[in-house]
């Protein structure tokens, strides 16, 4: 596996890990030490997910379109919500935002060019 698609579909898991833990912990209405249980899994996951993470948007970007696919359907599977209509709204405004910061990160990279130099 490309070592990009594999730490940004490791930093995705580690993202939606964060709140079924925090669902978790709550669930009885406190948090104590009998939640560590929940916690430690999320923590020890967390160096999976982290360490490599690097510029999730540089490695967005060196993603060929298929394995692009892969992420993007990696995540809608992960969400879900019992809306079906609010789950597909939230799935648009996720692939526009996708959309939104390759379009910031290359215009970003086209007013870092000098002058002279063709676009």
């Amino acid at each position: 596996m490309n070592e990009n698609l594999k730490e940004l579909q490791e930093l995705i898991n580690f993202l939606f890990e964060l709140p079924a833990t925090y669902d978790k912990v709550k669930a009885d209405g406190k948090i104590d030490f009998a939640d560590l249980q929940y916690a430690l899994p999320l923590f020890l996951s967390a160096k999976t997910g982290i360490e490599g993470a690097g510029n999730p948007l540089a490695r967005w970007r060196s993603l060929t379109p298929s394995e692009k696919a892969l992420v993007i359907d990696n995540v809608k599977a992960k969400f879900y919500l019992s809306d079906n209509a609010l789950e597909g709204l939230i799935e648009r405004w996720f692939e526009a935002g996708i959309v939104l910061a390759e379009l910031v990160a290359d215009t970003v990279s086209y007013t870092k060019k000098p002058a002279d130099t063709p676009a």
